[in-house]
């Protein structure tokens, strides 16, 4: 999902790549690129307000994960 969702958006498919992500969601909810690959695609959208919320709730997702041992080690 990831892979062709990146490809659509540097075609410039934006709305496409969001849809996507959509359906990718739908069956492996709340991932870390998920939400990460959304907000990427919001702000080449315009949509900075949608990008930020995005961004914090990736940032927010990958710091649980780092915290209960999944995920890279947190940096010192």
């Amino acid at each position: 999902y990831d892979d062709l969702a990146v490809a659509l958006a540097k075609t410039g498919a934006v709305d496409d790549a969001l849809a996507v992500l959509a359906a990718k969601d739908q069956k492996f909810p709340g991932e870390y690129t998920t939400l990460a690959n959304r907000g990427t695609f919001l702000a080449m959208k315009g949509d900075a307000a949608g990008a930020l919320r995005r961004a914090c709730s990736a940032l927010s997702h990958n710091a649980r994960g780092a915290q209960s041992g999944w995920g890279p080690p947190p940096r010192p």
